[in-house]
């Protein structure tokens, strides 16, 4: 492939740029407009006509005056805002603006201005014209107009014969207007009639409507009206007439306010050409040159020395970084598969990527020259690697996944084995019972997790707020991690404010926050290591940090940080478990509450700090005490419960469970089972989970309460899916609550407590 860099000019190029220079500057000097150059503010270069405008005796006199000390004192706010158009490359108009000569004297000037970079700043060029005496002739010609208005009886005979419409506004609002005979034959009206479209109603003619590019034009916005109203003069204004039966006229033309003595309009005239006829013409001759000049994507003509011959507005604006410009030679990216395509003489595809914009060209040989058809597919290239991204990530979470799951699988199946063969009230079976209650609580909390996850992507998050003191959960979590950081060997610091910081919040949430970002701290900290958890009000918003001199992160890393499925990368790289949901799941946990969650760290090695903002209660007054009441844990017993689930294991030991509180359990698998034992002795409770071999829980619980439709019977729904329309679907379908499987044996617990506390049972 060829070198892509541009030749540099040989050495005699400079001559000719400096002959260019010198042309430039004789043409300045005798330019008969002042011009005049703004540096930094100050008067870089005036040529004589400038000094002459200024009553200076030569440019000199005007070298390092302040610029807009030139211009009069009423004009320095909108020279400053166009100033700054200029220099963020925006176009402005032609300003007609005043001056102070240097003798006092007040001139009016027309100013055009353009910047262009100097060095590491910007230098604007301002050319300006002496109108004075053309605003002295504007005057003169208003006179000229109230003369001229004793003469229309005069012109009226012109006007009858001229082979344009002339349309003439006798009031200041455009609601009267004549036109000459062309024009009334133009609008397909009699002569002598109101054509005014803003008429008061049943004057109006029916059978037209102006518009342009499309969209009727507003009344107040025709060049006969607008002129008539507000002074307005158009010049070649362009629009369209519709008429009824579907004919389109385009006309061409100008028009100007008739003003009364007073200055004030009073009237307007215009005068417009049918050119119909001519756009017609100019839109056969358009068709032919349209499809390469509208085409979204670059079109591109190559000369058979592959200079570029045409370049469409799309290649010019895509590809203009490349070099690319008519009269050029090609950019080296597209040479390459242009000589192929030449050698080969057949259409050749080519991939050019330039700077991060990939384009796929179409190379076709049309004798000695080339076309290139060019398509932006950096999107798609984009879209692509970041699917290729997500699988990856995927695929590394699912890994993750696995070892996330066997870790805590071993340790169960190990506990067993240990409590299958030694003494249960021996010291290795008590250790043993400690593990399965950890490992059943990570494995819990992994797929309550997994699922929070897939709730916050659907936008199926439920919070439950509370003004809460957001010190107590940070104490919860901090206490309930205590035995996990002792036994790896790290020190856990806590600190808080002296006064209760109140939020509104969902609590459990908080504590599921907090307890992510110590777990986060715990994995990714050596033995050793520090870990500090703090609580302040910032403001308006509470601040919960967690600080470790563990791990680190890259800082160009922090963002990703919290991604679903990235820690994952880290895990499979050697860091201390974890799957990447932890921290994605604080942060939209966070959004959800109104908050942020920020990463700072100084590096690898260097530790992290994660911070989770949260805005305060507006109430911070103290809460009043619950006592021990709140802490009560009340246990439910003596009902009778009928457990309905296909699985054995989950069926049995959820009865046992419930035998050890006095509960009278009787335990089914299937549907119609359950809807048969309901019939022969009506429990207390039924606990069925929703997906059975022979019939879904759903239309068990319809059976049910079909068959006792006298109620007396509470029902719970156990499911998989735990989204807020699977409740909703449990309600309806005649269940009283609704619990994710697997079910937490207290959350179970405190349902049947309130159930026991409001049933009067017989002969109690």
């Amino acid at each position: 492939m060829s070198d892509p860099r541009p030749e540099l000019p040989a050495a005699g190029a400079a001559e000719p740029l400096a002959r260019d220079e010198q042309r430039y500057r004789n043409l300045v000097e005798v330019s008969p407009d002042a011009i005049l150059l703004n540096r930094g503010g100050k008067v870089a270069l005036a040529n004589p006509a400038c000094a002459r405008l200024f009553g200076a005796r030569d440019p000199s006199k005007l070298i390092g005056r302040a610029a807009m000390d030139l211009f009069h004192p009423d004009y320095h706010g909108i020279i400053r805002e166009r100033i700054a158009d200029i220099v963020a490359g925006r176009s402005i108009p032609l300003l007609q603006e005043k001056i102070i000569r240097l003798d006092g004297q007040v001139r009016d000037v027309e100013v055009v201005a353009a910047a262009f970079p100097e060095g590491n700043g910007v230098a604007i060029q301002v050319i300006l014209r002496d109108i004075t005496e053309r605003k002295l002739a504007e005057a003169a010609l208003r006179e000229s107009e109230h003369r001229a208005r004793a003469r229309a009886a005069e012109l009226q005979a012109v006007l009858d014969i001229v082979p344009a419409a002339v349309w003439i506004a006798r009031d200041a609002q455009g609601s009267r207007i004549e036109a000459n005979r062309f024009g009334a034959d133009l609008l397909r009206r009699p002569p002598g009639t109101n054509v005014s479209v803003t008429a008061p109603p049943g004057e109006r003619p029916p059978n037209f409507r102006p518009m342009k590019d499309g969209v009727e034009i507003p009344g107040d916005e025709l060049p006969i009206q607008a002129a008539a109203r507000f002074g307005r003069e158009f010049r070649d204004f362009e629009f369209d007439l519709v008429f009824a039966d579907g004919t389109v006229r385009h006309l061409l033309g100008n028009s100007s306010p008739i003003r009364g003595e007073d200055g004030q309009p009073q009237g307007s005239v215009g005068a417009f050409v049918d050119i119909t006829a001519r756009k017609e013409a100019e839109a056969r001759a358009e068709s032919l040159a349209r499809f390469p000049r509208e085409n979204p994507d670059p079109v591109i003509r190559l000369a058979g020395d592959l200079t570029v011959r045409y370049a469409n507005d799309a290649a010019l604006r895509l590809l203009g970084e490349l070099g690319l410009g008519v009269g050029r030679a090609a950019p080296a990216e597209l040479v390459e598969p242009a000589r192929r395509a030449l050698e080969a003489g057949r259409r050749i595809k080519a991939e050019v990527d330039h700077r991060g914009i990939v384009l796929q060209v179409s190379v076709v040989p049309v004798g000695t020259e080339v076309n290139l058809y060019a398509q932006d597919v950096t999107a798609r290239k984009v879209a692509e690697d970041a699917l290729r991204l997500e699988a990856r990530r995927k695929t590394e979470f699912l890994a993750v996944l696995s070892h996330e799951l066997r870790n805590p699988l071993a340790s169960l199946r190990n506990s067993i084995v240990l409590l299958d063969r030694t003494p249960p009230d021996g010291e290795p079976a008590r250790r043993a019972r400690g593990i399965l209650h950890r490992q059943a609580e990570h494995l819990s909390r992994l797929v309550d997790d997994l699922l929070d996850i897939a709730r916050i992507t659907h936008g199926k998050i439920e919070l439950r707020r509370s003004r809460i003191d957001v010190r107590e959960p940070v104490r919860r979590v901090c206490e309930d991690a205590n035995e996990a950081f002792e036994e790896r060997g790290i020190a856990l610091f806590s600190s808080e404010s002296s006064h209760p910081i109140w939020v509104d919040a969902d609590a459990a949430r908080v504590v599921q926050m907090v307890g992510n970002l110590v777990s986060n701290a715990l994995k990714f900290t050596q033995p050793g290591g520090e870990v500090h958890v703090g609580v302040r009000k910032v403001g308006v918003a509470c601040e919960v940090s967690v600080r470790d001199n563990g791990a680190g992160i890259d800082p160009r890393d922090l963002d990703a940080i919290f991604d679903p499925f990235v820690q994952a990368e880290r895990t499979r790289h050697g860091a201390r478990g974890g799957m990447g949901i932890g921290l994605a799941l604080v942060r939209e946990l966070a959004v959800s509450h109104g908050g942020w969650i920020r990463a700072r760290s100084e590096g690898p090695g260097q530790g992290t700090e994660l911070t989770l903002r949260l805005p305060l209660s507006v109430d911070q007054r103290e809460a009043p005490s619950t006592g021990d009441a709140a802490r009560s844990e009340p246990r439910a017993s003596g009902l009778s419960i009928l457990i309905v689930d296909d699985n054995e294991d989950a069926r049995d030991s959820l009865s046992l469970l419930l035998a050890l509180n006095d509960h009278d359990v009787t335990a089914v698998a299937t549907g119609r089972q359950a809807v048969d034992a309901v019939l022969a002795r009506p429990p207390d409770v039924v606990v069925c989970d929703v997906g059975l071999p022979d019939m879904s829980g759903f239309e068990v619980m319809r059976a049910i309460r079909a068959a006792r439709p006298e109620g007396g019977i509470f029902a719970i729904a156990l499911t998989g899916y735990a989204q807020p329309e699977d409740r909703e679907q449990a309600l309806a379908a005649g269940f009283d609550a609704h619990l994710a499987k697997p079910p937490r044996f207290e959350e179970l617990d405190e349902i049947l407590v309130s159930v026991a506390g409001s049933r009067t049972r017989p002969g109690a």
